[in-house]
């Protein structure tokens, strides 16, 4: 495998490359009404159109530009590990990520696999809406209200939650929260599957 060349920019709206971006990704001008004032990129090759990270912040969030340092510090740069760094940088702490990264992390995709006792992680929003419908029998529209409602830590969602029983021991609010990043209870990004790839595609070319 090849080392790969990473970009990473953190932009305002008066710099000189700012307005090749918002012609390219004209969704980052749609967060200004959120309150962006700053945009972040991460691409190869400082090439725009090979952007695989796209992010924007307020005026007063701290932001650390380290991608390239938790990239290079995965021993393994598989795709799993690629997807949950593109995913969860600058969502996790810096430190905390990259022992994540390092340690071991399992995607399952089928649910006959995951125990509560095992090191298996459900990492990402469509892994939740699908063990959700899996054991409810729910539609994904249904599954995704859960999912949603279970990040807004909605009260009635988490104590319906409580009552689906993965096994006699476990409900699935205590797998969830075995298998969130989150200390302070589960909590369930929507994976940056595009970006994994591009990077993964990169790294593996020849």
């Amino acid at each position: 495998m090849r080392e790969v060349n990473i970009t990473e920019v953190l932009m305002k709206e008066k710099d000189d490359r700012f307005p090749d971006f918002s012609k390219r990704f004209p969704e980052v001008m749609e967060w200004k009404w959120n309150g962006i004032e700053r945009w972040h990129f991460i691409m190869l090759d400082d090439d725009p159109g090979r952007c695989f990270f796209k992010r924007g912040y307020s005026a007063q969030e701290e932001i650390e530009l380290c991608f390239a340092e938790i990239y290079q510090c995965i021993a393994e740069k598989k795709f799993e590990k690629l997807l949950l760094l593109v995913t969860y940088y600058g969502v996790l702490p810096k430190e905390e990520l990259k022992q994540k990264l390092n340690g071991s992390i399992y995607l399952p995709c089928r649910f006959d696999h995951i125990s509560p006792t095992e090191n298996y992680y459900l990492a990402f929003s469509d892994q939740l809406e699908k063990y959700y419908r899996m054991l409810t029998g729910a539609t994904p529209a249904e599954a995704l209200i859960f999912r949603r409602d279970i990040n807004k830590k909605n009260r009635t969602t988490i104590q319906k939650a409580k009552e689906i029983m993965v096994d006699e021991h476990c409900s699935f609010y205590d797998l969830l929260s075995l298998k969130s990043f989150y200390a302070e209870g589960p909590f369930f990004l929507t994976p940056n599957y595009y970006g994994a790839r591009l990077l993964h595609k990169s790294l593996s070319r020849q």
